[in-house]
């Protein structure tokens, strides 16, 4: 809508969000001792940690650069762009909701069928961000047959953007790797 005022308040609360998580991953890793006994390893905690992180940082960076670079989305992409933000958005949805199961699973002592749910998570993690992959690569495909149309700074700043769009998805699979790895030890 080219409202700029609204771009600059969400970009506020992203980067209020970001602010958040990260002040989340400190008191994480400060409370992650290394006396502290855990049923899976310390590293691998950090690690999920740490992939997790990545989703409010991608976040932050697309914020800035719709913001600074005042980005439009052509009326020729915006309907294929729109398919890459939902499965964007739902992948990141399923990784969250697969990362709160991992806590029910190990406060359950990793007993009864939360393992089955956190599998099928996973499952669906996999295939929507493939879906994702599928959707970025037609955004690109027509955002390539309008480029000369377009100012080529802000061409480039458009794939800049689909580019960091796909890694949250990315981002959100590499979440259910991690998790995977912690329930298979």
């Amino acid at each position: 809508s080219e409202d700029w005022n609204l771009v600059k308040e969400y970009k506020v609360k992203i980067s209020d969000l970001e602010s958040t998580a990260d002040s989340i991953k400190t008191e994480m890793r400060s409370h992650l001792h290394k006396g502290l006994y855990l049923p899976v390893s310390r590293s691998e905690i950090l690690s999920l940690i740490k992939t997790q992180d990545k989703m409010p940082n991608i976040a932050e960076d697309i914020a800035g650069l719709v913001l600074g670079r005042k980005i439009i989305i052509p009326k020729e992409i915006q309907e294929e762009f729109l398919k890459l933000l939902i499965h964007v958005i739902k992948t990141s949805e399923i990784a969250k909701q697969a990362t709160n199961e991992l806590a029910i699973f190990f406060a359950s002592g990793f007993s009864g069928n939360i393992s089955d749910v956190l599998e099928e998570m996973l499952f669906t993690i996999t295939k929507m961000e493939h879906l994702a992959d599928t959707y970025e690569v037609s955004v690109r495909n027509n955002l390539l047959q309008i480029e000369m149309s377009l100012n080529p700074i802000e061409v480039m700043f458009l794939y800049k953007l689909v580019e960091f769009t796909g890694r949250i998805a990315d981002s959100a699979e590499s979440i259910g790797d991690r998790i995977s790895l912690l329930l298979a030890n």
